[in-house]
């Protein structure tokens, strides 16, 4: 029996993988990331890169395919809500994603 006021577990699990197209940043721990949104919105953040995963780490003023941990706050059907590791340059941390774009 819960206690009154215990929070439920979601029935998925807190945390996601997107898909993105990933570049070098600024700096050696960073990279920039954009998401591609099927809306045709496209999300720019820069990351620290241990929330990146790629098959080889990009070179500078070089493109990879990769994909972004973020944290999944609510699904419903066929979308969800997600905070990004850092705030999205014209957006934000919080985006609205299709649930079939996440990989658990």
């Amino acid at each position: 029996m819960k206690a009154k006021g215990a929070r439920r577990r979601p029935s998925y699990s807190a945390y996601a993988l997107i898909d993105c197209t990933v570049s070098s940043g600024t700096f050696a721990d960073e990279r920039s990331i954009v998401v591609n949104l099927p809306n045709g919105q496209s999300v720019l953040a820069f990351v620290d890169k241990s929330q990146v995963l790629v098959d080889k780490d990009p070179k500078a003023g070089e493109e990879v395919n990769g994909r972004l941990r973020v944290y999944v706050v609510s699904k419903m059907k066929d979308k969800a809500i997600i905070d990004l590791p850092e705030a999205g340059i014209a957006v934000g941390p919080r985006v609205e994603v299709p649930v079939l774009s996440l990989r658990y």
